[in-house]
């Protein structure tokens, strides 16, 4: 694995990360090839017990066979019903054995593919924000063409195509990770969409106008379902912000007017809210592992930490530098925040510590205009959404 930082920089805050992810990374390399032989003697194993079964069975239906050919004179002397009956036993183990070869081989088959997620995601990079001066990509020019922005927004990021999904005004747009333009969906039944949250199923859309969750279909983008008014009931929003889709499917729906979290299974049934004095204008949720990063659009402007069931561990961030409405982690979850009164990009680690920022205010590359939507991805890039009447969506 090459080496993310140069030797000849300078010491980078983001070094030791670095250096701990190619560590882990090498451990890794060595868990998973020993876990290979492992599997391979076990499946080798099966292999030797099941030829084992065959070539039984396969001969004592030759000798069944053979012993039925004889005469009549000849049979009444030979018990045929011991050899059928150690055939019908040798059938029964030889079905009983195929079950649990195919159980265990799905068991095997499960525990590949987790290793093959825990190596993807250990081959994740750490972006270089040092660097990142330019976009690579910089599209979408002003207007209200299905190729134009007039308000960009929330993003989401799919890993495995490379698309980008932008909420505009009254529609979600989809591009390419070139800046090519795809498609866009959700015009007849969205007003203000706001924040969007994609799983292998469905696509979710907060409307904060109409104080709404929408849902669509993944493969066809075809609108599923609506859910909730203007309120502070169960299954009510005011000002439903940047959504979040746990693994299990259940929705975190940061609501800034009521100050709390509603949560919705993936049907968008109402479960539970989340409330707590520090949860002040909710605006954006992110998850890493069992933790919940929660950003409160207050003075001072706050990042939050709360494990899965509500539980408040910590502040990580808090700071005044002006109004943000979005963040992101990434892969070594050190806080990427749009702030849009700077108009630039902070990036801080965990400890609370800016080590960075990217942008500067304007309407040209690399320019800001009110940065919101942010994501980072795999391979490293920066995605930033602003109200840059020449560039509404560039990739660093």
């Amino acid at each position: 694995m090459a080496s993310i930082i140069d030797e000849n920089q300078n010491c980078h805050p983001l070094d030791k990360v670095a250096k701990q992810i190619e560590g882990a990374f090498d451990k890794l390399v060595q868990l998973v090839l020993s876990r290979k032989i492992s599997l391979l003697t076990e499946l080798n194993d099966y292999r030797n017990e099941y030829d084992k079964f065959t070539a039984d069975m396969l001969q004592t239906e030759k000798n069944l066979e053979v012993m039925k050919q004889k005469t009549a004179d000849t049979l009444q002397t030979i018990n045929i019903s011991e050899i059928e009956e150690k055939l019908h036993k040798l059938t029964l183990s030889t079905t009983s054995f195929e079950l649990d070869f195919q159980i265990n081989s799905h068991i095997i088959e499960q525990e590949i593919s987790k290793l093959g997620k825990i190596i993807k995601a250990s081959e994740l990079i750490v972006p270089n924000y040092s660097v990142m001066k330019m976009p690579v990509v910089a599209v979408g020019k002003e207007g209200s063409g299905r190729d134009e922005f007039d308000g960009p927004r929330g993003i989401a990021y799919e890993e495995g195509s490379g698309l980008i999904f932008v909420s505009d005004n009254s529609s979600i747009k989809i591009f390419t990770s070139s800046g090519e333009f795809v498609n866009d969906f959700g015009s007849n039944e969205l007003v203000n969409p706001w924040g969007i949250a994609l799983n292998e199923s469905y696509i979710y859309v907060s409307d904060r106008n109409q104080c709404s969750v929408l849902k669509y279909q993944r493969f066809n983008y075809k609108f599923l379902m609506k859910t909730g008014q203007e309120g502070s009931g169960k299954g009510e929003f005011h000002f439903p912000m940047q959504i979040a889709v746990r693994t299990d499917g259940c929705l975190f729906i940061p609501e800034n007017k009521n100050s709390r979290i509603s949560i919705l299974d993936s049907e968008l049934n109402f479960e539970r809210f989340i409330s707590h004095e520090s949860v002040i204008k909710p605006v954006d949720i992110k998850f890493a592992k069992d933790k919940m990063f929660v950003l409160c659009y207050n003075i001072p402007e706050k990042v939050h930490q709360f494990n899965f069931t509500g539980d408040y561990l910590k502040c990580v961030i808090a700071y005044g530098g002006g109004a943000t409405l979005f963040f992101c982690l990434d892969v070594a979850n050190n806080i990427l925040i749009s702030n849009w009164t700077t108009n630039t990009i902070l990036i801080y680690n965990q400890a609370g510590v800016l080590v960075c920022t990217i942008g500067k205010v304007g309407h040209g590359k690399g320019e800001f205009s009110r940065p919101y939507g942010i994501v980072t991805t795999s391979n490293a890039r920066l995605i930033v959404s602003s109200n840059n009447n020449n560039y509404g969506l560039q990739i660093f």
